[in-house]
Protein backbone atom coordinates (compact mmCIF):
# COMPACT_ATOMS: atom_id res chain seq x y z
CA UNK A 1 0.00 0.00 0.00
CA UNK A 2 1.41 3.45 -0.82
CA UNK A 3 1.54 6.11 1.08
CA UNK A 4 -0.86 8.39 -0.10
CA UNK A 5 -3.32 5.73 0.51
CA UNK A 6 -2.36 4.87 3.93
CA UNK A 7 -2.77 8.56 4.65
CA UNK A 8 -6.17 8.44 3.50
CA UNK A 9 -7.04 5.39 5.26
CA UNK A 10 -6.02 6.71 8.38
CA UNK A 11 -7.74 10.35 7.72
CA UNK A 12 -11.01 8.31 6.65
CA UNK A 13 -11.01 6.37 10.14
CA UNK A 14 -10.31 9.76 11.98
CA UNK A 15 -13.27 11.15 10.72
CA UNK A 16 -15.56 8.41 11.65
CA UNK A 17 -13.95 8.39 15.01
CA UNK A 18 -14.87 12.08 15.25
CA UNK A 19 -18.25 12.41 14.16
CA UNK A 20 -18.98 8.83 16.05
CA UNK A 21 -18.33 10.29 19.40
CA UNK A 22 -20.99 10.33 21.43
CA UNK A 23 -21.44 13.32 24.23
CA UNK A 24 -21.00 12.66 27.90
CA UNK A 25 -24.09 11.12 28.87
CA UNK A 26 -24.39 13.47 31.74
CA UNK A 27 -25.26 16.30 29.78
CA UNK A 28 -27.97 14.56 27.66
CA UNK A 29 -29.96 13.28 31.22
CA UNK A 30 -29.44 17.02 32.32
CA UNK A 31 -31.05 18.17 28.78
CA UNK A 32 -33.96 15.84 28.82
CA UNK A 33 -35.01 15.93 32.15
CA UNK A 34 -34.59 19.86 32.15
CA UNK A 35 -36.65 19.48 28.88
CA UNK A 36 -39.56 17.71 30.42
CA UNK A 37 -39.49 20.07 33.05
CA UNK A 38 -40.23 23.42 31.37
CA UNK A 39 -43.00 23.48 28.85
CA UNK A 40 -41.65 25.92 26.02
CA UNK A 41 -45.69 28.12 24.76
CA UNK A 42 -43.36 30.42 22.20
CA UNK A 43 -41.29 26.91 20.76
CA UNK A 44 -38.17 28.95 20.95
CA UNK A 45 -36.89 25.66 21.78
CA UNK A 46 -38.09 23.96 18.95
CA UNK A 47 -34.75 21.87 18.22
CA UNK A 48 -34.77 20.55 21.67
CA UNK A 49 -35.61 16.69 21.56
CA UNK A 50 -33.87 13.55 21.90
CA UNK A 51 -32.02 13.31 19.34
CA UNK A 52 -30.21 16.48 19.47
CA UNK A 53 -29.55 15.54 23.38
CA UNK A 54 -27.37 12.51 22.41
CA UNK A 55 -24.92 14.62 21.20
CA UNK A 56 -25.43 18.42 22.13
CA UNK A 57 -22.12 19.53 21.72
CA UNK A 58 -19.35 19.42 18.71
CA UNK A 59 -16.14 20.33 20.74
CA UNK A 60 -17.04 24.41 21.25
CA UNK A 61 -20.51 24.39 19.49
CA UNK A 62 -23.92 23.90 19.92
CA UNK A 63 -26.57 23.48 17.47
CA UNK A 64 -29.33 24.01 20.58
CA UNK A 65 -30.38 27.36 21.78
CA UNK A 66 -28.89 28.86 24.61
CA UNK A 67 -26.34 26.84 24.82
CA UNK A 68 -22.50 27.02 25.00
CA UNK A 69 -19.81 24.35 24.75
CA UNK A 70 -16.48 23.66 25.75
CA UNK A 71 -14.13 20.44 24.68
CA UNK A 72 -17.12 18.80 23.85
CA UNK A 73 -18.75 19.51 27.30
CA UNK A 74 -22.30 22.12 28.34
CA UNK A 75 -20.69 24.75 30.66
CA UNK A 76 -22.87 27.76 29.54
CA UNK A 77 -26.94 27.41 30.01
CA UNK A 78 -29.02 30.64 28.75
CA UNK A 79 -32.57 29.97 28.81
CA UNK A 80 -33.54 33.73 29.59
CA UNK A 81 -36.73 35.37 29.02
CA UNK A 82 -38.74 32.77 26.58
CA UNK A 83 -41.73 32.62 28.35
CA UNK A 84 -40.73 29.15 29.90
CA UNK A 85 -42.86 27.66 32.34
CA UNK A 86 -42.48 24.76 34.70
CA UNK A 87 -39.78 24.01 37.79
CA UNK A 88 -36.58 23.78 37.78
CA UNK A 89 -35.32 19.59 37.15
CA UNK A 90 -32.72 18.53 39.82
CA UNK A 91 -31.45 16.90 36.65
CA UNK A 92 -29.52 20.26 35.87
CA UNK A 93 -26.87 18.87 38.29
CA UNK A 94 -25.69 16.06 35.79
CA UNK A 95 -24.52 18.99 33.74
CA UNK A 96 -21.68 19.03 35.85
CA UNK A 97 -19.08 21.64 33.73
CA UNK A 98 -21.75 24.14 34.16
CA UNK A 99 -20.29 27.57 34.90
CA UNK A 100 -23.73 29.48 34.28
CA UNK A 101 -26.85 28.70 34.33
CA UNK A 102 -30.04 31.57 33.51
CA UNK A 103 -33.55 31.12 33.33
CA UNK A 104 -33.97 34.62 34.57
CA UNK A 105 -37.35 36.36 33.25
CA UNK A 106 -39.32 33.03 32.48
CA UNK A 107 -42.42 32.07 34.42
CA UNK A 108 -40.62 29.08 36.01
CA UNK A 109 -41.93 27.93 39.53
CA UNK A 110 -41.63 26.38 42.64
CA UNK A 111 -38.48 25.43 45.00
CA UNK A 112 -34.77 25.57 43.41
CA UNK A 113 -33.06 22.15 43.38
CA UNK A 114 -30.54 21.51 46.59
CA UNK A 115 -28.97 19.38 43.91
CA UNK A 116 -27.69 23.00 42.26
CA UNK A 117 -25.18 23.11 45.23
CA UNK A 118 -23.18 20.08 43.68
CA UNK A 119 -22.32 22.05 40.55
CA UNK A 120 -18.78 22.77 42.07
CA UNK A 121 -18.02 25.26 38.55
CA UNK A 122 -21.11 26.76 39.02
CA UNK A 123 -20.04 30.50 39.43
CA UNK A 124 -22.95 32.58 37.78
CA UNK A 125 -26.76 31.70 38.62
CA UNK A 126 -29.30 33.81 37.56
CA UNK A 127 -32.92 32.88 38.35
CA UNK A 128 -34.28 36.39 38.75
CA UNK A 129 -37.78 37.38 37.82
CA UNK A 130 -39.21 33.80 37.89
CA UNK A 131 -42.28 32.89 40.41
CA UNK A 132 -39.52 30.43 42.63
CA UNK A 133 -40.01 29.68 45.96
CA UNK A 134 -37.21 31.63 48.63
CA UNK A 135 -34.29 29.69 49.41
CA UNK A 136 -32.88 28.52 52.90
CA UNK A 137 -29.41 28.72 52.60
CA UNK A 138 -28.17 25.37 55.26
CA UNK A 139 -24.17 25.67 56.21
CA UNK A 140 -21.64 27.57 54.21
CA UNK A 141 -23.33 29.71 51.32
CA UNK A 142 -23.26 28.51 47.82
CA UNK A 143 -19.77 28.99 46.32
CA UNK A 144 -21.19 30.75 43.21
CA UNK A 145 -19.41 34.21 42.38
CA UNK A 146 -23.17 36.03 41.31
CA UNK A 147 -26.32 34.79 42.25
CA UNK A 148 -29.77 36.56 41.22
Amino acid sequence: MDVACLMKLVLMLWITLITSIKSDPSDEACLTHLNKSLQDPNKSLENWNEATFSKPCNESTSTLKGILCNNGRIYKLSLNNLSLRGTISPFLSNCTNLQTLDLSSNFITGPIPPELQSLVNLAVLNLSSNRLEAIRVIGSPLGFRCIE
